[in-house]
């Protein structure tokens, strides 16, 4: 009994000292890599990389270098960004399960066709371990026939895949390179999709739609929603009829629905520099408008109010730089001004004058409170109806 104690002690003298031990080695170890970690900020600091190893610091430098290529030199903007994603889809030729879509982009001539491949790719339903080069498969001939249909409607758009990308990786801190979104952030592929879908849907010819083109106020110049190459538009029009384009824009939508969550009318009007983010549950009508550098977050509807409306416009209209959260609903044809914010759950049915917070129902948060509450909020972390102050909002 005595000999059996005197192992138990040995064993939990050796197991605190094995504690003792390992614990001391992570210190080691964490202070070797806050160390290399602090070098390693400093030197990209000095001399910013654009390697496919980026680091938070290196990518706020290329966004820069985009900045200013897109102010100067818009054209150059795209192969710029497929430089880079060729240059972080190196390491995924070895893997056997992202392989094919490295090949993707490796294989595109232009950002356009490497979006195109990823798009075609994602809707016809090709997946891990199923070829697109399979004649038997009947995949490859419908994506063969959409890849230069997508691509010349994608170049009809150009520079808005490289400003999203931008975008994106500018405002959320979960992107930490272009692949990701461009591979897998379905709010990206769904913008995208709905882009091609907008070219074929004006390729229609609709009377209708052509009506409520008309009856609508023009994006801004610099949306490059305007047909930029006359060779392109040709190029498209020339591969598919009125009729047929107006059917395939409504199954691209019907596709995207189906596979990403999210339900975009071809017959909205999106701006450039769109910040979708997760993207699940995001319903936008056909008449509704949104301006540049709109971000929208999951479960938002830019929907119709059902009653009879004095015009063809029945969805809001959105300008630049407004910010629409999680699971609010803007209903009719009404304006939100530039740089406003629509909480999250809120419902606005009524106009938003610009720079305005709405919140609940109709509410607008009163710029005293607002600033007040952001101010409190930073260091209590409460919202400001839960103070109970009399006069914190007014109804629009």
């Amino acid at each position: 009994m005595k000999a059996k104690s005197v192992v138990l002690s040995l064993a939990c003298l050796r197991g605190s000292a094995s504690f003792a031990f390992q614990t001391e080695r992570s210190r080691v170890a964490f202070g070797a890599r806050t160390k290399a970690s602090k070098a390693l900020r400093s030197e990209s600091l000095k001399s910013p990389s654009v390697s496919s190893d980026l680091t938070g610091f290196q990518l706020f430098e290329f966004n820069q270098l985009l900045r200013d290529t897109a102010a100067l030199n818009p054209e150059s903007l795209d192969k710029l960004v497929l430089d880079k994603l060729t240059s972080e889809s190196k390491d995924l030729l070895r893997s056997p399960i992202l392989r094919p879509w490295a090949l993707d982009v490796h294989r595109a001539g232009s950002l356009a066709e490497a979006a195109a491949r990823v798009l075609a790719r994602k809707i016809c339903g090709a997946e891990v371990g199923l070829e697109m080069d399979l004649d038997t498969s009947g995949l490859n001939r419908r994506t063969d026939y959409l890849i230069p249909l997508f691509e010349a409607a994608l170049k009809m758009n150009c520079p808005c895949l490289s400003l999203d990308l931008l975008e994106i990786t500018t405002r959320d801190p979960a992107a930490t390179s272009y692949l990701q979104p461009f591979l897998f952030f379905k709010g990206f592929h769904a913008v995208a999709l709905q882009r091609i879908g907008h070219q074929l849907w004006r390729r229609s010819e609709d009377p209708v739609a052509v009506e409520v083109e008309n009856l609508r106020d023009p994006l801004p110049e610099d949306t490059c929603q305007v047909l930029p190459d006359s060779a392109c538009a040709e190029r498209l029009y020339g591969m598919i009829t009125a009729s047929e384009a107006r059917h395939t824009a409504l199954w691209i939508q019907c596709r995207c629905s189906e596979v990403f969550g999210v339900d975009i009318h071809p017959g909205a009007r999106i701006g450039k520099s769109i910040f979708m983010d997760h993207a699940t549950g995001v319903v936008i009508g056909e008449t509704a408008t949104i301006g540049n550098g709109v971000s929208i977050l999951h479960g938002v509807t830019l929907g119709g109010t059902g009653k009879p409306s004095k015009t063809l416009i029945r969805h809001p209209q959105l300008g630049s730089l407004v910010t629409i959260g999680a699971g609010a609903s803007v209903l009719g044809d009404i304006a939100v001004g530039d740089g406003a914010t629509v909480g999250a759950q809120a419902v606005v049915t009524k106009s938003v004058e610009p720079g305005a917070t709405v919140i609940g129902l109709n509410k607008v948060l009163s710029k005293k409170v607002e600033k007040e509450t952001k101010q409190e909020g930073e260091n209590e972390g409460t919202w400001w109806a839960e103070t109970g102050e009399a006069g914190g909002y007014y109804d629009i």
